[in-house]
């Protein structure tokens, strides 16, 4: 099973991070990366259109089995538009040796804009409040092993 820890944020100015990063977690799979794509509302991929950080091989950061794919630093360079990121999720198998997909994932909505997008206090609490205590949780335990600042 795959779903994701912590959501982006709705509304993002292009060219920028996208912060809080997508992060996905993965329940009893083993020997697996996972890859997000950005699509269009339709759920066509926006080709050559994610940079930073879109591939990842998992990493075990608790003793729960669960595999956390952590995707910071990710940019939607263009604006205008509706987007989700989806996440393929691939597992090697163990008779092949082959990767194949397991699973698939989308993330909420994310609106791209041309002008900067700022939170003022008020934004930012509804957010937090957003985001509930889970996601909060995981952000928590990735700033603590080092993996986002």
């Amino acid at each position: 099973m795959v779903s994701i820890a912590v959501q982006p944020p709705a509304y993002a100015q292009a060219n920028q991070e996208l912060y809080p990063p997508l992060v996905v977690k993965a329940k009893g799979l083993q020997h697996v990366a996972a890859v997000a794509v950005l699509v269009d509302y339709q759920g066509n991929p926006v080709d050559n259109a994610l940079q930073g950080n879109y591939s990842d091989t998992g990493h075990q950061l608790t003793d729960d089995g669960n595999t956390m794919f952590i995707f910071p630093h990710l940019i939607i360079p263009s604006a205008g538009g509706y987007y989700r990121l989806r996440v393929d999720v691939y597992e090697i198998d163990s008779e092949t040796g082959d990767w194949r997909m397991t699973a698939r994932t989308y993330s909420r909505e994310i609106v791209a804009y041309d002008e900067t997008v700022q939170y003022n206090e008020q934004q930012t609490r509804i957010y937090a409040l957003d985001t509930g205590s889970s996601e909060m949780a995981v952000m928590r335990l990735l700033r603590e092993q080092g993996y986002l600042q």
